[in-house]
């Protein structure tokens, strides 16, 4: 049998954030919006720094989700 490769610790923060972020919203599930939350989070991240050098903050995606989403939850996993 073999092994699955274990993931980064970084993939294990960025996850970890995304989850707790879940938490705050209090969804149910862990859905894309809070993957991107917990790769922002994620600093020294290649994709972060690319999404911070073009003007990315995690404040604005919290307002763009609060604006898209109006207080609904993710109770789904689709």
């Amino acid at each position: 049998a073999s092994e699955s490769p274990a993931p980064s610790s970084r993939l294990r923060t960025v996850l970890s954030t995304a989850e707790s972020e879940a938490r705050q919203f209090k969804d149910e599930y862990v859905s894309t919006e809070h993957l991107l939350l917990g790769i922002l989070a994620a600093r020294d991240a290649a994709v972060a720094k690319a999404l911070a050098q073009r003007g990315i903050t995690r404040e604005q995606v919290y307002q763009a989700l609060a604006q898209i989403r109006k207080g609904q939850r993710v109770t789904d996993p689709n």
